[in-house]
């Protein structure tokens, strides 16, 4: 319940650019999620002592945020807005990860990275 709140008092606060229907530049969406995704199994495989895989996750997640980044910064968004941006991905992404979608979303980020 706390976390909900959370989120629903980050979006109050976010940038009004965000709360509008103008839709993130193509592909962030994915980016983010899956960069969010990546870190969270990066946290995960570490905390298992799996070094590796932590480490490749990491680098996933961290090369498609910056892509994410790099699309919104050209499409014109502020600075805060993309930090905005990627608050809102981890906060949303975090919540269905600990609700048991992880896996599943995991599956498709790397089936989204095998399609040419």
């Amino acid at each position: 319940m706390r976390g909900v709140v959370l989120v629903l008092a980050l979006l109050c606060v976010s940038d009004p650019a965000l709360a509008q229907s103008d839709p993130l530049p193509e592909g962030v969406e994915q980016l983010m999620t899956c960069s969010t995704v990546y870190s969270m199994k990066s946290d995960e495989a570490r905390a298992a002592g799996d070094e590796g895989t932590a480490t490749e996750m990491f680098h996933m997640g961290d090369n498609l945020l910056y892509l994410a980044r790099s699309r919104m910064q050209t499409a014109g968004y502020t600075a805060q807005t993309i930090t905005d941006v990627e608050m809102n991905y981890a906060l949303m992404i975090g919540f269905r990860y600990g609700a048991g979608e992880g896996e599943a979303m995991l599956a498709d980020c790397l089936a989204a990275e095998d399609t040419p």
